[in-house]
């Protein structure tokens, strides 16, 4: 079936990536992008299936759920596939010209098309063990690419990546073992209906924070944060694009799935823990990216801040909030990637990422100027830019609420993120170089078009989102419906 398709194409690009070692420069970057490409096209299809069909279930073995190994695929699903396939094959296309770092070998394609298996498996998986699976599938990769380059600074942040990533591993197979211990089942599906049909006699509070422990580091959440802006701002430009785009996006798909499933009306304790820990996410990043001036720390910071917003749906979970998390994910992934890819062009201008030493990009390149202008007025939210609608459905899901102190730290987090973008704009493009910066010799870069392209897509996509708002509301609606429509997810998996 065409749920298998994201995780069996990726694996053959892997191999045929691998075998392909010896073969000429081009002929490796043709099956690169190939790949990339199928894989967009595979998400896109399963999308329009289950918008047309409904959810797609496939049992691997052809052993019935709740025993096998059961594969998944709803709206939801079907966002996350085509979103990080999407984003994967623009940075992809990125990566092709950046010069330095040594991306352009057979190995690093593989890896590629690893973290995308490891992805895609996670957005299809059935059950929480498999779930873990293909976790680790997508952190081996993501190891090896963080660790990509040289000197003390990228040791520093690759061992911060490694050793917090196997602790949530740890606190998430710790979670998983007492889950099974005391219900008997990973199935999610089988889980959602055993946690409802015998209410109060089963007691999964212990493992449910176990497991959410593991769901926070993986998404850098408050108190957990640290590690990202440590890590991401140290490897090679394109893989910092990619990272920021997706990763951390997993761990909250899965939050989000995990926890609507076992969510019980009336147990309000993780409703409120999420709020709370939404708000102070929120905050925590933004105040910390407004004293940067690596550009690429301040925006790994502004990761932190904007997945809090995406944590405050699951923590109001109305269908109006999930909706908006969910489009706040799509508008956040195309927006963040393609901030990180447009600091890259400033570098290959400037030849830095420190903001004090950069300047007159707009003179030099006004078109890039816009680029950046769209992008960073898009991550803020203003109207009419993609970035307005998600909020927009999450302050009033919260105004509903009446949860009126998250929605003064959103709106709050809003101006400090403009803040933040103005001094980018600022510091990069509005103001000349520095004189020191003139005097010791400087020449201008010039960075090759296909950079400029990649960001031109992302910009496409963006202002799509902007003009296509109503039908992709409309979809992120479907599947806030899925997400809270359990039975229909128990009675379809089980079939029951």
């Amino acid at each position: 079936m065409i749920v298998f398709a994201p995780i069996i194409i990726p694996l053959l690009f892997i191999i045929l990536s691998l075998s392909l070692n010896k073969a000429s420069n081009a002929a490796q970057r043709i099956v690169f992008m190939a790949g990339n490409i199928i894989t967009i096209g595979v998400g896109v299809t399963i999308l329009a299936t289950v918008l047309s069909e409904g959810m797609i279930v496939a049992q691997a073995g052809a052993w019935e759920a709740p025993y096998g190994i059961t594969l998944v695929a709803d709206t939801f699903s079907g966002i996350m596939l085509t979103l990080t396939s999407l984003t994967v094959g623009v940075v992809s296309l990125y990566s092709l010209a950046w010069k330095e770092d040594n991306l352009n070998t057979s190995v690093f394609y593989a890896l590629i098309f690893g973290l995308q298996m490891g992805m895609n498996g996670a957005f299809v998986a059935g059950d929480l063990f498999n779930l873990y699976v293909w976790f680790e599938v997508m952190l081996i990769s993501s190891f090896v690419l963080i660790s990509y380059g040289s000197g003390k600074v990228q040791l520093k942040g690759t061992l911060k990546y490694v050793t917090m990533n196997l602790v949530s591993s740890f606190f998430f197979v710790a979670g998983i073992a007492v889950l099974y211990g005391e219900v008997g089942t990973l199935n999610m599906a089988d889980l959602a209906y055993r946690v409802r049909e015998m209410g109060s006699e089963l007691n999964i509070f212990a493992p449910s924070a176990l497991i959410l422990m593991g769901f926070a580091v993986k998404s850098a959440i408050f108190p957990f944060y640290f590690w990202l802006p440590d890590s991401y701002h140290t490897p090679p430009l394109p893989v910092s694009a990619l990272f920021s785009g997706t990763l951390t996006k997993v761990g909250v798909y899965s939050m989000i799935r995990f926890f609507s499933l076992i969510h019980v009306e009336g147990d309000v304790f993780y409703n409120q823990l999420f709020l709370f820990v939404a708000s102070a996410t929120m905050i925590s990043g933004v105040l910390m990216a407004t004293s940067q001036f690596e550009v690429r720390r301040l925006l790994s910071f502004h990761i932190v801040s904007q997945i809090g917003y995406m944590i405050l749906g699951l923590g109001l979970f109305t269908k109006l909030a999930l909706t908006g998390a969910v489009f706040y994910i799509i508008g956040h992934c195309v927006v963040k990637t393609n901030l990180f890819l447009l600091s890259g062009i400033g570098y290959k201008y400037t030849g830095t990422f420190d903001l004090k030493k950069s300047g007159g990009l707009i003179k030099k390149s006004p078109f890039v100027a816009i680029l950046f202008f769209i992008s960073a007025m898009a991550l803020v939210g203003i109207p009419p830019l993609s970035g307005f609608f998600g909020k927009f459905m999450l302050i009033k899901a919260g105004i509903e609420s009446k949860e009126f102190i998250h929605v003064a730290s959103a709106l709050a987090v809003s101006f400090l993120t403009l803040f933040s973008m103005i001094k980018i704009w600022n510091e990069a493009y509005a103001k000349d170089l520095p004189q020191s910066v003139l005097e010791n010799g400087f020449k201008w870069g010039r960075p090759s078009n296909q950079l400029i392209v990649s960001s031109v897509i992302l910009v496409v996509v963006t202002l799509g989102l902007t003009v296509g708002s109503k039908f992709i509301i409309d979809v992120c609606s479907t599947a806030a419906d899925q997400l809270l429509d359990i039975d229909g997810y128990v009675k379809t998996v089980l079939k029951k």
